[in-house]
């Protein structure tokens, strides 16, 4: 993680985890939304039924969430480097 993905992830994580991760489900499932029915579209001729809504939101929840915890290591990992970093200094 660069200083300044650093920096991002740490003012959007000041808006909490919930925000983060719904707001990445939202978006997430939009694009799978549009992804799998165009996809279904080109392959079979038609948009796939309706029983595949439920998976939209649910593929949105796990990203957020998977996007939240991988940043969240990589948050932490920076953290442990920069302390690490001024200890040798000394």
């Amino acid at each position: 993680m660069s200083r300044k993905q650093f920096l991002r992830w740490e003012k959007l994580r000041m808006k909490g985890k919930n925000h983060v991760v719904l707001r990445s489900a939202v978006i997430s499932a939009v694009f799978f939304f549009v992804l799998l029915n165009l996809a279904s579209w080109l392959w079979y001729g038609f948009s796939l039924p309706s029983t595949f809504l439920l998976a939209y939101p649910a593929l949105g929840l796990a990203v957020g969430t998977l996007y939240w915890w991988l940043n969240e290591e990589r948050f932490e990992e920076f953290l442990f480097e920069k302390k690490a970093r001024a200890v040798s200094k000394r």
